[in-house]
């Protein structure tokens, strides 16, 4: 079936179009000829192909195409409104959307890059390519590898790639958007065009769905720097947001629940040559938040194997603590078993550390031995404890100043973890190996959290408001669910009472909402405290939930902590007769006259069989109304 592009094309005589905008355009021979619309001159060089349904100005601009590509010139708009323009001139009616329109855009690119990669590959098998294949080899890259990635190369010349492309009819200005050619020219009427990469081996880079985006190039010359040029941003590359070999990797990463990320485009193809297939690189040594929710969404148990040299590692730990702080972003309502609830980061994931040996990276390493490899990946360390065993553990520091500046490096990673007890494992360990006060430690520890900020803008409360990260409570947390987000007092009377609600503020809140008030928009006829407690509930961020989701989460929330609060009485007093058994036992043995004890020890321990079963029909309870089990 023909795209509204072919039918587009097939409509229209590109002679016609091109001469309602182009005056003094006249046939000589089988081709027509004028002065170029694009820049001035005396001596006709735009030439109109009226068989081939092309143009092209042999003078200054050196620029051609199809009728599409005229009118994007002559109008200097985007392909997609010149699209339209043509449609509108042939009489079709342009049936795309705004998702088919860009993908329209973007097909257009993926098959210029397409287009170059098979040159590249040409230039790789020609004689041009011996020193190029010469280096693969020297780098173990078999002919099966070399073929799956598409490497190639391309030779010193400044104009190979673009004259290859001319011969396809590849607009110049296409080639310079799509990152491959550079125009040096001060201004449009002199261009002077050039090949953006030279005398380098190409590696294509793909997206998720195999489209070519864009290319790594890498010198072969010793002391070249820099040894590594990724394309430009385009429209279909953006390195922040692209991971090298995510389209080989994705399934492997889904299978085993886990990824490794490297630094370089040879060590995910060494690695995959050696049966690892879960890796990707980062498109540089540090990683984005970008990069980080495409990959916890196939697994959130993140390995960095990465170059075992300080400075790559230390670009890369910088790297891992932004990309996770742009992940904060977006939270979400999390409650354990135990009750405790608070705002949890959507794309959590496992992070881990693998030392690679100094001097070594993944390729080298995996090439001599893929058991070693395996073997670093598998003893890889939580980040937190890995920046602690570089930075103190594996140092002698005797020097207060270098000590200080150690701790340093490892305060950020103990501070941005959410759960208080682990939090308070590694201040510990810290606390230990450092050799200082744990209240320093508590301290410093305690500022870094207070520095970390979020900006909140709530569109149902106007306010914007700064705030540090708050763990909320329960009945605050349902506060929150309930305030910002609207739901019907009927509704919500079925999940929640204000008897849930033990803090007195907490349960006006509750009421005056229940009554009918819209809280949000009376804040300044209530009281100061309950403004007070109000503001600090919805100036943290939340996510989006339907009312059906927020009706069970308060519903199970509640279920929880109802339970759990009967729990606590249940050990209270359990707690109050095992204290009064110990006593009792004890002054029986300590009577001499053998008086009567006021309850026999056995009486409190049939009191503490019949707490155990309540206990246990508790936890039945919390079993036929959650779908948790408590354990």
């Amino acid at each position: 079936m023909q795209t509204d592009i072919e039918k587009i094309k097939e409509a229209l005589s590109i002679v016609d179009v091109i001469n309602k905008y182009v005056s003094g355009l006249n046939k000589s021979g089988r081709l027509w000829k004028a002065n170029c619309p694009f820049h001035e001159e005396k001596t006709p060089s735009f030439i109109v192909d009226e068989a081939k349904q092309r143009w092209h100005c042999f003078g200054a601009c050196n620029i051609g195409g199809d009728v599409i590509e005229f009118i994007k010139q002559h109008e200097r708009c985007e392909f997609i409104d010149a699209l339209k323009i043509c449609a509108e001139i042939a009489g079709i009616n342009l049936t795309l959307n705004e998702n088919s329109e860009k993908k329209e855009y973007l097909e257009n690119f993926y098959a210029i890059n397409e287009i170059a990669a098979k040159f590249f590959v040409n230039v790789l098998q020609s004689p041009a390519g011996n020193e190029f294949k010469t280096y693969l080899e020297d780098r173990h890259l078999n002919l099966s590898s070399i073929t799956e990635w598409q490497i190639g190369c391309i030779n010193k010349s400044q104009k190979s790639l673009i004259e290859h492309l001319s011969k396809s009819n590849v607009a110049i200005e296409d080639m310079i958007k799509a990152g491959l050619a550079i125009d040096r020219s001060e201004n449009a009427a002199n261009k002077d065009v050039i090949d953006r990469f030279r005398n380098k081996l190409m590696i294509p880079i793909m997206n998720p769905k195999g489209n070519i985006i864009g290319f790594g190039a890498r010198t072969i010359e010793k002391d070249f720097h820099p040894k590594y040029l990724n394309s430009p941003t385009s429209p279909t590359f953006d390195k922040k947001s692209v991971l090298f070999g995510m389209d080989l990797a994705s399934q492997e990463i889904r299978k085993k629940d886990q990824v490794i990320i490297v630094e370089g485009y040879f060590d995910v193809i060494g690695c995959y040559q050696h049966g690892i297939k879960n890796v990707v690189a980062s498109m540089g040594t540090a990683i984005t938040g970008n990069q980080l929710k495409t990959l916890t969404k196939l697994t959130k148990n993140i390995i960095f194997a990465l170059d075992g040299d300080s400075a790559g590692v230390s670009a890369a730990l910088k790297g891992i603590s932004v990309a996770s702080e742009e992940l904060d972003g977006e939270t979400v309502a999390s409650i354990d078993w135990q009750g405790l609830v608070s705002l949890q980061e959507k794309f959590a994931a496992q992070i881990k550390i693998a030392d690679m040996p100094s001097g070594e990276d993944p390729d080298s390493i995996v090439q001599k031995s893929k058991e070693r490899f395996l073997e670093l990946i598998n003893n890889s360390q939580y980040i937190t404890d890995y920046l602690i065993q570089r930075n103190i553990e594996s140092q002698n520091i005797t020097d207060p100043r270098l000590l200080s500046e150690a701790i340093n490096q490892v305060i950020p990673s103990v501070a941005e973890i959410s759960d208080p007890i682990v939090r308070a494992h590694y201040a510990q360990k810290l606390t230990r190996l450092a050799k200082v006060e744990e209240s320093y430690i508590s301290q410093q520890i305690a500022n870094h959290r207070k520095q970390k900020v979020r900006v909140v803008n709530n569109a149902r409360f106007v306010k914007t408001k700064t705030t540090s990260t708050v763990n909320f409570g329960p009945e605050e947390q349902i506060l929150r669910l309930i305030m910002l987000n609207d739901l019907p007092l009927s509704e919500l009377a079925t999940v929640i009472d204000s008897e849930f609600f033990q803090d007195s503020i907490n349960k006006e809140i509750y009421n005056k909402i229940n009554a009918g008030n819209k809280i949000l928009a009376s804040l300044d006829d209530l009281e100061i405290p309950l403004r007070e407690k109000i503001d600090t509930l919805v100036s943290a961020p939340i996510a989006e939930y339907s009312q059906e989701e927020v009706l069970s989460m308060i519903g199970e929330i509640n279920t929880r902590i109802r339970i759990l609060r009967k729990k606590e009485i249940l050990n209270k007093q359990a707690q109050d007769i095992a204290d009064e058994l110990k006593e009792q036992r004890e002054q029986k043995n300590n009577l001499e006259n053998g008086e009567k004890l006021k309850k026999e020890p056995s009486a409190l321990e049939d009191s503490l069989d019949g707490l155990s079963q309540q206990s246990k029909e508790l936890f039945q309870e919390m079993r036929s109304e959650s779908n948790e089990v408590v354990e």
